[in-house]
This record gives structure tokens, C-alpha cells and sequence, in this order.
């Protein structure tokens, strides 16, 4: 028997977990792989373990964990903590819909590379409102999708709602970094577990043809999400103090159409945005 789980932490607040459970309980899955979905809600108002929409779903197959503690990487970690043996994990989102046989494509991969790998696929988008063309190529590469063979660039890392891996590499790197990711003041805890497992001399395979559509809503797509990213990146790289903000935003704002030919790599955006600000810090 082939053993294979995936884990989908999500918070308390989540409307579209049960939309992402229909859609993997779609999925084609042969007698031969025996599949664990495993739940783990995280925040203090425990919202969906009576839930009667999880609970038609919740069977031999899908397991519910809870804990009070809203924070992503302590989830993930929570559930990876009471897994045994070598088996392959995907870590997916509350919020995506996937092709009848995402899992299977899967575990073709796993049981073709096995360990001493992590996988993943591409990611499109579903928006709530699409968002502007001025300012689209802003917002984060997951909340904009990815070409077939955008993978193939050996820089690039997975996002956190189509990967996978197996348990012993992880335990070998470390667990996730509870000091990122949702429930804490930065960003990129995939990234992160990413990064450690490619220093520890595991390989990245790409799985073509295998995407999850990744559903934007419209407050992380729009012009406020955009410039709450920048002042975000902006403490975090402390280089430049953001002073009299509001000022500085509304700077942002008026310069937004030219703002369309900056370039998606982040550091470069954050340096057009550094020139904003001394531009700004000039005239007070």
C-alpha cells in the first residue's frame, strides 16, 4: 500500500475550505494509494469542528485537527508532528481548486523520485474583481499565476499552495519557522523550508500540467493591498523609516500609471519604491 497525505492549514475565518474539500474529494485516487487529507484549523474561534459542512466530509480519508494558536507554520508544524514513517506530503491552501488528478500526478512524481526531492506545479488565478492592468504585475507572483515552465528558472521556489515533499526531509531541515507566515509580521515560510531543503542537497522537480487555481479576493488584489506589501517590506528591510505615511501613499498613488513598466522582481520594486520615498523625503 502507498501512503500519501495532504495537509491543509487554514484559519478559522476561512469561507472557502469547504470548496477546496469538494474539489479534492473529486480527485481520482486508485486502490492502490491510501490517502489521508488532514485539516488543521488554526486560530482562537474555533469555527468548523461542528461544522456540518466538514463533517460530511470528514471520514477515513480526512482527519480534522484544531488548535487555538492562529499561526500557519505551528499549524503545519502541528500536523507534520504526528505523522510516521517516510510518507510524501502536498501542502496545499483553503482557497484553490485543482484537476481531477492533481493528487495522482502527484504521486507519480513521488514514487518515480522518491525522497531526497520536493515537488511542485503551477498556480493560476480566480479573482473576485480583477485588478487593474496599471498595478497587476505588483502584487505577488501567487496572485498572479504562473506560465507553464516558469519552474524551469532553478531560482524559483514553489508557493505554499501547490508543493510537496517527503516527512523525512523535513524532519531532516527542521520543521517550519513559526516566526513566519500568517498569524506573525512576515512573510514566506515555504519559502524558507524551501531554501533549507535545496542547502541540504534536495533536489526541486517540477511537475508540469499540474496547477491549482488559486482564488484572489479582492482586498489582496487591489491598490491598498499592494501599498500595505511595500510598507510591510519596507520595516522589514529597514532601510528607509516610512515617515508622515500618508503622505508618502498618497505619493504612491498619483505615481501608480507609471508604476506599470516597474519591474516584478520584488528587490526591484522595492528600490523603485525607496526612490519614491527620498523623492518624498525631499519636499517636506
Amino acid at each position: 500500500m502507498n501512503f500519501l497525505k495532504v495537509i491543509i492549514a487554514f484559519h478559522s475565518t476561512s469561507d472557502t475550505i469547504l470548496e477546496t474539500l469538494e474539489k479534492i474529494s473529486g480527485n481520482y485516487i486508485p486502490d492502490s494509494i491510501n490517502l489521508e487529507v488532514i485539516l488543521i484549523e488554526n486560530g482562537p474561534n474555533q469555527n468548523y469542528k461542528d461544522s456540518l459542512g466538514v463533517n460530511n466530509y470528514i471520514n477515513n480519508h480526512i482527519k480534522y485537527i484544531y488548535t487555538e494558536k492562529g499561526n500557519k507554520s505551528h499549524a503545519l508544524n502541528m500536523a507534520i508532528s504526528q505523522l510516521y514513517g517516510d510518507v510524501p506530503i502536498i501542502f496545499t491552501d483553503d482557497d484553490i481548486s485543482v484537476n481531477k488528478k492533481w493528487i495522482y500526478n502527484y504521486f507519480q512524481k513521488f514514487k518515480e523520485f522518491g525522497a531526497g526531492h520536493f515537488f511542485g506545479g503551477d498556480v493560476n488565478c480566480e479573482y473576485e474583481k480583477q485588478p487593474s492592468k496599471n498595478y497587476k504585475h505588483l502584487l505577488p507572483q501567487s496572485a498572479i499565476g504562473t506560465d507553464e515552465g516558469y519552474f524551469l528558472n532553478d531560482n524559483r521556489l514553489f508557493f505554499g499552495c501547490n508543493w510537496g515533499c517527503y516527512l523525512s526531509d523535513i524532519k531532516n531541515v527542521g520543521y517550519f519557522n513559526e516566526e513566519l507566515g500568517p498569524g506573525t509580521n512576515k512573510t514566506g515560510q515555504e519559502s524558507d523550508m524551501q531554501l533549507r531543503l535545496r542547502a541540504s542537497g534536495i533536489k526541486q522537480i517540477y511537475i508540469p500540467n499540474n496547477p491549482v487555481t488559486h482564488y484572489v479576493p479582492s482586498n489582496k488584489a487591489n491598490w491598498n493591498f499592494i501599498m500595505k506589501r511595500i510598507d510591510r517590506i519596507i520595516h522589514e528591510k529597514k532601510v528607509l523609516q516610512p515617515i508622515r505615511w500618508k503622505r508618502i501613499r498618497s505619493e504612491l498613488s498619483r505615481s501608480k500609471k507609471s508604476l506599470r513598466s516597474a519591474p516584478k522582481n520584488l528587490m526591484a520594486l522595492y528600490f523603485t519604491v525607496k526612490y519614491v520615498f527620498l523623492r518624498v523625503l525631499k519636499s517636506i
